[in-house]
């Protein structure tokens, strides 16, 4: 299977192509640039860098395998809250010790720092193909919205990509009846984008 921003089968005959749903990407300015949003999205920002700084909230890179184990016990309630088959540890931890060294893969994470221990507040995993970083997997602690700790997360990440000149952010695929999803990815600024699956040897 290939996904691609365009019927594949217009070029190749030995694939059966799906139009699919939309992605949403948003076109990250060049450094130093505004970052072209919106009035509510600016005051969203805003608010959620005054809870982290009420809240001494920082944004790291996941480095150690206990990051990826403490991340991945969020990502497991996520994933039985909404009743969908999540993705094994392993590979998670495969990503982790095959494409990260290779700056394919990065897990950013909002955490609390409680002297030598810390606390994830949400987390990240998002995948780098050369001059798109695409989000993945996403995951924090539903008792502690409040904190705004995945706005601060998207701002930070947006900031990274800035400072690392990638040109896109691939924030995923949504069905077109999850209006609130898609709205919260609108709000960055990305535009929908259709997504094609493209199935090999099928007729």
């Amino acid at each position: 299977q290939v996904k691609t921003n365009f019927n594949i089968n217009n070029i190749d005959s030995a694939f059966n192509a799906i139009e699919w749903r939309n992605t949403y990407i948003k076109k990250i300015p060049p450094k130093g640039a505004d970052l072209n949003l919106k009035k509510n999205t600016k005051y969203d920002i805003k608010r959620c860098l005054m809870k982290a700084d009420e809240n001494k909230i920082k944004f790291r890179e996941a480095e150690s395998l206990n990051d990826f184990k403490e991340w991945y016990k969020l990502y497991l309630l996520i994933m039985r809250y909404h009743r969908v088959h999540a993705s094994s540890f392993e590979f998670f931890k495969l990503c982790r010790d095959i494409l990260k060294p290779a700056g394919l893969m990065q897990l950013n994470l909002a955490i609390i720092e409680k002297g030598s221990s810390y606390e994830i507040l949400s987390g990240n995993f998002n995948f780098i193909f050369r001059d798109i970083y695409m989000s993945g997997f996403k995951a924090g602690q539903m008792n502690k919205n409040n904190l705004l700790a995945g706005d601060f997360l998207v701002y930070n990440e947006i900031l990274l990509m800035q400072e690392r000149g990638i040109l896109y952010y691939d924030l995923g695929e949504t069905p077109d009846n999850h209006k609130n999803l898609i709205n919260y990815k609108l709000k960055w600024g990305a535009e929908p984008e259709r997504v094609f699956h493209n199935f090999y040897g099928h007729n």
